[in-house]
């Protein structure tokens, strides 16, 4: 995986704990047949991270070195199972 360990690890706990805000929203991403990927994305641009927005935050720290491809392995990787 490309992206910095640091990264990393403020993204777990973003995503980790915007869904600790949203009990049920991957049971809700499920019955809506969505898929995991539209799911992780969500997540990571609901998410606060170093005082910015996920989206800000990607913009600004992860696209200068990384394109989607890594973040979505990355992203998959904190998820987990999708089911």
């Amino acid at each position: 995986m490309k992206m910095k360990k640091e990264h990393y690890q403020k993204i777990e706990t973003a995503i980790n704990a915007a869904e600790k805000r949203n009990p049920g929203i991957k049971a809700r991403y499920l019955n809506e047949g969505k898929p995991k990927s539209r799911y992780t994305w969500d997540m990571l641009h609901y998410s606060e991270i170093d005082g910015k927005t996920g989206t800000a935050f990607i913009c600004s720290e992860l696209y200068p070195y990384l394109n989607d491809k890594h973040i979505d392995t990355a992203l998959n990787k904190i998820v987990g199972d999708y089911a």
